[in-house]
């Protein structure tokens, strides 16, 4: 799993249990601190940012990691072996191909699993736009944050944005995140157009070159361990409700 991204889920874990104050005027409050850092900021963008964030909390800090994250996925081909070490074939003795989501790390997730990490991200961009989307000094942070530069007024970095340290380069990290969550819906729907909940094709007599094709899967299949595919898949289920607990109010 994406290092970064295992980061954050384990953040989102301690939201979980610790109790959170609900400030209701602090987040209006960094954003006033956020416009003068904005003000006064210069080509050095970068440098006054990091001057201008505040030590992060855990909240903030898995909050800011999942918006600048989410797993590279893919649809990986691959051969399976059973718990005897035996590779997996098809009636005629052939070698079975599995299709399975997978991250950079080659981990295996579900669908399921898959489309609540890209609902969480989305809802939580969301609800930071909500957020900020408060007055004049919220319009140019949101301006920023959708990559409307005339709308923010400057491209100097804001260290405090939201409370999470964020600069221009994250900003523009954001952004390439969020393009990416539309490629993924679209590679979620063509998997579950062709593949089976087993990873197995729908129509066992498809062409697998074609299929290759319809995923956007490239290079030969991968060797793996059927238990071991099964239990990369099941670790991730518990902590997509994780990460829908993470809470703006402690920012």
């Amino acid at each position: 799993m994406n290092k970064r991204f295992s980061q954050a889920m384990v953040l989102a874990a301690v939201l979980a249990v610790a109790p959170v104050a609900s400030q209701a005027q602090g987040f209006l409050k960094k954003l006033g601190k956020a416009a003068q850092d904005v003000a006064t900021a210069q080509a050095g963008a970068s440098q006054a940012s990091q001057a201008a964030a505040p030590e992060l909390s855990d909240s903030a800090k898995a909050i800011r990691a999942m918006l600048l994250n989410v797993p590279e996925f893919k649809v990986s081909k691959m051969t399976l072996k059973d718990e005897s070490g035996k590779v997996i074939t098809n009636a005629d003795g052939t070698e079975r191909y599995y299709y399975f989501i997978t991250d950079a790390e080659g981990n295996a997730w579900d669908v399921a699993t898959v489309n609540g990490v890209l609902k969480a991200r989305r809802n939580l961009y969301g609800n930071i736009l909500k957020k900020v989307g408060v007055g004049a000094v919220a319009g140019g942070i949101g301006g920023l944050l959708k990559g409307d530069m005339k709308q923010a007024g400057t491209g100097a970095a804001v260290g405090a944005l939201a409370g999470l340290g964020l600069s221009v380069a994250d900003i523009g990290q954001i952004r390439k995140v969020n393009k990416s969550l539309k490629k993924y819906d679209e590679l979620v729907e063509a998997y579950q157009q062709t593949i089976t909940d087993e990873g197995l094709p729908k129509d066992a007599a498809a062409d697998v070159a074609a299929i290759d094709k319809a995923l956007g899967v490239e290079g030969d299949a991968v060797s793996g361990e059927i238990a071991s595919v099964m239990k990369s898949i099941e670790e991730k289920k518990p902590e997509v409700g994780k990460l829908e607990d993470l809470d703006l109010d402690a920012l």
